[in-house]
């Protein structure tokens, strides 16, 4: 993965030959890229190729052991499920990390 440092607001992939994409800046589900547990995974992103170079992720997963989980950040109080870290937009706790099976 390109661009994963705080500071950075374009993230890409390059793939296994070499090619690089870069995920659309407006993709809200990027911000999960900040999140320092999920940099340090294996991942599997599902995205849609939109033009020349230009993703939007549909699904981002990891792989541990050889099995997809997927990765989304979940308040129980609320049942708010999010796919980046930060408050609840409901009650404003602190979203929990979460990484289930599908």
């Amino acid at each position: 993965m390109i661009g994963c440092t705080d500071a950075a607001n374009n993230f890409g992939l390059v793939t296994a030959d070499g090619k690089r994409y870069k995920f659309l800046s407006t993709d809200s589900s990027t911000a999960m890229f900040t999140d320092p547990r999920v940099r340090q995974r294996e991942l599997q992103i599902t995205a849609r190729l939109l033009s020349g170079d230009k993703l939007e992720i549909v699904t981002v997963q990891s792989i541990r052991e050889g099995k997809l989980y997927d990765i989304y950040y979940f308040c129980e109080l609320c049942n708010v499920r999010a796919y980046a870290p930060g408050p609840c937009p409901c009650c404003r706790n602190e979203l929990e990390f979460r990484e289930t099976p599908p």
